[in-house]
């Protein structure tokens, strides 16, 4: 039976209030990424800052002027969900369906984020061993 911890992508970039959406734009387009965990300075969760909301940010940021931190534009994010890391597949994937931004973020027995999974993820898992080419 496969589990969260199986499917997850272990150890998420998770971005912070204090990051400059030009440091943020860079990550989401170097590494790839359509949707990332933002924290404050804490280390508490307060969602998710998708692609497009990331897009809505730098056309604000643009107009603004520049000193503006992701904490300033917090009503962007998306309400994060939570699976833990003991969660089967079909609790993860009604998670998921159910979640505003269709990715779940893994937690620990700590309730410490270990993990994301998105829908790429399952997709790998849905494809099983791809045949050698």
């Amino acid at each position: 039976m496969l589990l969260a911890k199986d499917l997850m992508t272990p150890d998420p970039i998770i971005i912070h209030t204090n990051d400059d959406p030009r440091e943020v734009l860079n990550v989401f387009l170097t590494k790839r990424i359509t949707a990332l965990p933002v924290d404050d300075i804490k280390g508490n969760i307060l969602g998710i800052l998708s692609e497009m909301n990331l897009v809505k940010i730098m056309v604000q940021f643009s107009t603004e002027g520049k000193g503006k931190k992701i904490g300033n534009y917090s009503s962007l994010l998306e309400p994060a969900t939570f699976v833990k890391e003991t969660d089967n597949l079909g609790s993860v994937v009604k998670s998921m369906v159910t979640s505003k931004t269709y990715r779940v973020l893994v937690k620990n027995k700590l309730e410490k984020v270990v993990g994301i999974i998105s829908p790429k993820d399952l997709l790998k898992v849905l494809a099983g061993p791809l045949p050698a080419t």
